[in-house]
């Protein structure tokens, strides 16, 4: 169906799903994995009880479908911005300025956090964060071989356990100054590579 612009509407079905989808992500970031229910999802979407199962079968399978989408939309972004330029020195400083740009979406990395812990014990969770950032890393060693660098995969991982790191600490201390940590680690890494 369009509107009368000619742009094609979502349809009812799209809709509810992304309500839902929207609601689950804001209960996790309030209650936590465990504490979403079923009831709480629909009463948040606006929604009938059934249609969390119509649209995806189980709770769990919702709330991955939450964490899933919060990672495309934030981790995916960061990883981008990381990889963007040719320097990855230039990548790490644009990424600790997006980060602390971002400061006000606590909930969007809470929820993350949650599916990150998760991942360390579930296997369908794990499979939202694993393979992207499998890819990332891979990426970067490639990045970081073509300018030179000594050791680039170990190197590579390094820095993305220090990005992942400095995510995390700026959620458990919203006043830590992330984008001056991470020019600060530009630096050093610039400095390593033309030393």
């Amino acid at each position: 169906m369009s509107d009368p612009s000619g742009a094609a509407r979502p349809s009812r079905s799209t809709d509810t799903r992304a309500r839902l989808i929207h609601a689950s992500a804001a209960l996790v970031a309030e209650e936590g994995w465990r504490g979403v229910t079923t009831r709480s999802v629909a009463a948040r979407a606006g929604v009938n009880n059934a249609l969390v199962h119509y649209h995806f079968g189980s709770i769990d399978a919702l709330l991955v479908a939450a964490v899933s989408e919060a990672f495309a939309a934030e981790i995916g972004a960061g990883m981008e911005l990381v990889l963007a330029p040719e320097d990855p020195a230039e990548g790490l400083a644009a990424f600790g300025r997006w980060l602390a740009d971002r400061s006000d979406d606590v909930a969007t990395d809470r929820i993350l956090l949650e599916g990150m812990s998760l991942a360390t014990r579930r296997d369908d969770v794990r499979a939202v964060f694993a393979p992207s950032f499998a890819a990332f890393r891979a990426s970067l060693t490639d990045r970081l071989a073509v300018l030179g660098f000594a050791e680039p995969g170990p190197l590579a991982s390094a820095l993305a356990a220090m990005l992942d790191g400095i995510a995390i600490h700026r959620l458990l201390d919203p006043d830590l100054d992330v984008a001056a940590a991470l020019e600060a680690v530009a630096r050093l890494l610039a400095d390593a590579h033309d030393g």
